[in-house]
């Protein structure tokens, strides 16, 4: 994969450019890297979440110094400064490196500051992550220690560092971008993601990347490598959802809990007891056809015609399109669904 850099620049809005811009004018270079670079690369699009790390040219650049430049405010002990800029999100942060203690968890390391790139590259995830499009002197130039480039050109999904197999939350993260790129795994990191298959997810993770999952129930197949309908394992292992979950409690009920825990229910509006056409809506938003038929499935849900209720939900939406457009409107909306 070529990365014509000149070409980036030129497309890049103007927003984002006087933001790299002010950091290079407060005496840092600024490197733009993680989501925003992948996203570039993969789709030629540009993400309105900007992660950029900076690191000091000089020894009078102040970090302080630089938040008041931007109007912005320091939060949290990785003192990163956030701020909102038109329709874009930054977040900027100083190198670091991360040290892992013996414990299994997403918060079991301690971390330092450094001056330089190098070694900060390896605290991230992926390789596809670690790619940098490092601004300074009004060019752009390609960080790359991580190869994360020619991972993508392959289609393969790589751990950065051996540190991968202490944070749980990285084995759930692999197989949600899995998905969603269609990427395959590298062997080095089906090896960690093999050590790491007995991890205890807490019911938190688990939801927070099954709702960020394109198919959050094939996600969830994907993540305890199973066959059967994945919410018959979190009925197995309530204990991961919630340890004060009875016994006692009925079938039906549990269910109805567990749906909750794992935010595929809609308070409110998806209710198990009287499915109508707007809940039907609600669950359409986030599920395929065939998970839904999975959900319906394993709620016992019966005697329910999927697609005649998918027309019905159309009712609402065709109030505010033209007589004259309904036909083509209700054509590309069946098509959509069809293809889901």
């Amino acid at each position: 994969m070529k990365v014509n850099l000149n070409k980036f620049k030129s497309q890049l809005p103007l927003q984002i450019l006087d933001v790299l811009k002010t950091i290079n004018a407060q005496g840092f270079s600024a490197g733009l890297i993680g989501g925003f670079t992948r996203d570039y690369l993969i789709e030629g699009s540009f993400s309105y979440d900007i992660d950029i790390e900076v690191r000091k040219k000089n020894k009078k650049a102040d970090y302080k110094n630089l938040c008041e430049a931007l109007e912005a405010n320091i939060e949290n002990d990785f003192e990163i400064i956030t701020f909102c800029q038109g329709d874009y999100n930054f977040e900027i942060s100083r190198p670091r490196i991360e040290n892992y203690k013996e414990d299994i968890s997403h918060k079991n390391f301690s971390f330092k500051f450094v001056e330089t790139f190098d070694n900060a590259f390896k605290r991230r995830d992926f390789t596809l992550n670690a790619i940098m499009f490092l601004y300074d002197e009004g060019r752009f130039e390609l960080v790359d220690p991580c190869n994360g480039v020619l991972d993508l050109s392959n289609r393969v999904l790589n751990n950065c560092s051996d540190d991968f197999i202490f944070d749980p939350v990285r084995y759930l993260r692999a197989y949600r971008f899995k998905e969603k790129l269609k990427f395959s795994f590298s062997e080095n990191l089906e090896n960690k993601l093999e050590q790491m298959k007995n991890y205890d997810f807490s019911a938190h993770y688990l939801r927070s990347e099954a709702n960020k999952s394109p198919r959050p129930l094939s996600f969830l197949k994907n993540v305890f490598g199973i066959e059967e309908d994945p919410l018959i394992i979190f009925d197995n292992h309530r204990r991961k959802l919630d340890e004060s979950i009875n016994k006692s409690i009925s079938l039906k009920n549990k269910r109805k809990m567990l749906l909750e825990k794992l935010g595929f229910s809609v308070k409110g509006v998806f209710n198990i007891e009287s499915l109508n056409e707007k809940s039907f809506k609600t669950l359409k938003d986030h599920f395929s056809r065939e998970e839904i038929v999975t959900i319906f499935n394993f709620l016992n849900i019966e005697n329910i015609d999927i697609d005649k209720l998918f027309f019905k939900t159309l009712e609402i939406s065709l109030v505010n399109i033209k007589p004259k457009d309904r036909a083509k409107y209700i054509f590309s909306k069946r098509m959509e669904y069809a293809l889901k």
